[in-house]
């Protein structure tokens, strides 16, 4: 009698050799498509040599000439397919699936098994054999209600009955395992999946998404979203698997620069590099605040610091004075000096809001610029210039030679136009207003508070981002906030985060978020899955409302204690455990951020991590001060000199403690020079 695993390793050989004649079938188009490229080159340089001897002649060669360019065209929108495909087929081919869920519709005797992959596949008999973890149908799988259920496809709700949920262990054609669940917390593949080794970037894992997980990322809400999630509950995860659906569910609506992903640091955007490639999908634009500020202001602005305590702008209360208007510089006869703008700027409604006072001195100084390039285009002496150009310079002015019939009071305004460009730059890019001179009389000197003003004053904002996503929304200032919902207005903002890994004091209280973002929808998730039991234990004593937090990893080893009351004993006992290290292992040693300690540079066979840094080792010892740890995760760490100031802080000392311990998921070693902070006797 066939044995169920021998079932289901029969059918994954029959998948795998579909996809493999599907590749090649793939393959095959590519080489036709290339000499068909081939084909068309030649076309180009033989048939359609271009002829323009005669209007005959000419009407002939455009014909031709449309004819390859939509030959081009169809051909390059075959090639994009077949690249697409054959992605999606050789990231099949290394894991065709991973659930099967077996489905009984109303009305029917048979059951049906539906396979879930990556990606959706139909052999080449045109039969879908493996369906998208994101279609209508996988939602049943997520959803893990045993018996009568249903699922939601193109507006209308489908009963179905769920007859079975089976996970599988595959690597390429070889099933290694599989698991008949039931509800999460059984899950046998989530546990496997977590106590792997973790790398230098972070994994997409489709298969062990989780129902409350699975919840938010199939949300279907135009409202913005607060997923307010303990550490280690899948937070980032859930992130790129809602960036992931909704390019899916929503194709027709939101293209890929559209969304927006802003993260903490360059470390961490390296770390999640890879993940929706994983996921099928193209990574979207993700930036750091930093990165978005350099963008965004303007080169004397661009050095700001980003203040540690902002002061909230009142920017309806923001005023304009003679001395923030400033002179441009052409390097020409011709150029607009601040009086002129000043005194447009004067022209304008005094009762109008400021921002359109600015934009409408913008269109009388554009207006006035043309006026002037019109009038200079008409002397003489721009004429005898125009007539005196060598052919380097008309080819340089014009991109062409001037011929003998030509009219020359056109090419003199192109010409003058091509001379005062710099000036248009200018004055396009606002650079009428002394912008650091309006800054300086704000309370702070800050780089937000100055992009806020920027923005505002040019209605420099980008209206075309339909989704932005925010990860460790608790790290920003709400000044920080209102400036990114100045500059996206249009967009539904996600925002992620978890209060008490709060490190920095003066951040947003979450309470303050509706403020921010109206119709705020509140998500909570309080399952640990990164840290073993004993690690999810110790983190989670140190806050009253977090007694209700499960870990679904083993209790684990224990977290050990290393001390000393000399910096020589300590830093010894610190060696060695670093020279106990495996070769093919990491250590974490986590320090206090600010100031970095030179006692580590005492330690041998340890990297030293800066903000400057963009990978993780992929072996060894490491340090990284806490800031940078956020949002990281490493099998084994250490954290060092507990005792600092910096982890007794009144108002966020217990946060930092609480961040630095969860970033271990197997094993923590508390260090310190002296006793441990109370916190962690309690």
């Amino acid at each position: 009698m066939t044995t169920d695993f021998e079932q289901e390793q029969t059918h994954l050989t029959t998948i795998y050799q579909q996809l493999t004649a599907t590749l090649a079938a793939i393959n095959d188009a590519q080489s036709q498509n290339h000499q068909a490229g081939n084909t068309i080159k030649a076309q180009i340089t033989g048939e359609a040599k271009l002829n323009f001897d005669s209007y005959a002649d000419n009407l002939d060669t455009f014909a031709a000439l449309e004819t390859i360019n939509k030959e081009i065209d169809m051909l390059n929108l075959k090639t994009d397919s077949l690249i697409a495909r054959k992605d999606e087929t050789l990231r099949l081919l290394e894991q065709p699936y991973f659930a099967k869920i077996t489905l009984t519709f109303p009305e029917e005797i048979d059951s049906e098994d539906f396979y879930l992959g990556s990606a959706s596949y139909t052999n080449q008999d045109g039969e879908p054999v493996i369906f998208d973890w994101r279609s209508p149908i996988a939602d049943v799988y997520y959803q893990q209600t045993f018996g009568p259920t249903s699922y939601q496809a193109n507006g209308r709700q489908i009963p179905v009955t769920l007859n079975q949920r089976r996970q599988f262990q595959i690597q390429a054609d070889q099933l290694i395992d599989f698991f008949d669940t039931q509800i999460a917390i059984e899950d046998p593949l989530l546990l496997a999946t977590l106590k792997e080794a973790k790398t230098t970037q972070m994994s997409a894992i489709t298969a062990t998404i989780q129902k409350e997980q699975n919840a938010i990322i199939r949300q279907q809400t135009t409202d913005h979203l607060l997923i307010d999630g303990i550490a280690g509950s899948g937070k980032t995860s859930v992130i790129f698997q809602r960036i992931a659906y909704l390019l899916y569910r929503q194709r027709k609506e939101l293209a890929l620069n559209e969304v927006l992903m802003i993260s903490p640091n360059r470390l961490f955007q390296d770390y999640i590099a890879q993940v929706l490639p994983d996921l099928g999908e193209q990574t979207p634009v993700n930036l750091t605040l930093q990165q978005l500020l350099a963008q965004l202001l303007p080169e004397e602005l661009a050095d700001l610091p980003i203040a540690a305590q902002p002061v909230a702008l009142a920017i309806d209360q923001l005023t304009l004075q003679a001395s923030d208007f400033q002179s441009l510089n052409s390097g020409l006869p011709f150029t607009i000096d601040a009086a002129t703008s000043y005194q447009f700027f004067l022209k304008t409604p005094v009762d109008a809001p400021l921002d359109k006072r600015i934009q409408a001195t913008q269109q009388q100084l554009t207006s006035y610029l043309q006026e002037q390039l019109i009038t200079i285009a008409k002397t003489p002496t721009t004429l005898t210039r125009l007539e005196s150009l060598t052919e380097t310079e008309q080819q340089q002015t014009f991109g062409r030679l001037i011929r003998e019939d030509e009219p020359l009071a056109p090419l003199a305004l192109k010409m003058v136009r091509y001379d005062y460009q710099d000036l248009s730059e200018q004055l396009h890019d606002y650079q009428w207003l002394a912008f650091d001179q309006i800054i300086a009389r704000q309370s702070t000197m800050d780089a937000v508070i100055a992009a806020q003003v920027y923005s505002y004053l040019t209605q420099r904002v980008f209206p075309k981002v339909k989704q932005v996503f925010i990860d460790e929304v608790q790290d920003y200032h709400a000044s920080t906030l209102h400036l990114f919902k100045q500059l996206f207005p249009k967009a539904q903002f996600t925002v992620f985060g978890d209060q008490h890994q709060s490190i920095t004091p003066h951040k947003i209280q979450f309470s303050k978020l509706p403020a921010i973002f109206p119709n705020l929808k509140t998500q909570a998730l309080r399952t640990s899955y990164r840290s073993s039991g004993a690690i999810t234990a110790l983190f989670s004593q140190l806050f009253p409302d977090l007694t209700d937090v499960h870990a679904v990893q083993p209790h684990g080893v224990q977290p050990t204690h290393l001390s000393a009351t000399n910096d020589t004993d300590y830093l010894a006992q610190i060696q060695a455990q670093i020279d106990q290290l495996p070769t093919d292992q990491t250590l974490a040693i986590i320090t206090p951020a600010g100031q970095f300690d030179e006692r580590l540079l005492k330690l041998k066979d340890v990297h030293h991590l800066s903000t400057e840094t963009t990978t993780l080792p992929e072996s060894g010892a490491f340090t990284l001060p806490l800031t940078l740890a956020k949002g990281l995760e490493f099998d084994d760490v250490l954290l060092y000199d507990l005792t600092n100031d910096y982890y007794t802080e009144p108002t966020v000392g217990r946060n930092r403690l609480y961040t630095a311990i969860s970033r271990a998921t197997h094993r923590l070693t508390l260090s310190a020079l002296g006793t441990l902070p109370n916190a962690l006797n309690a």
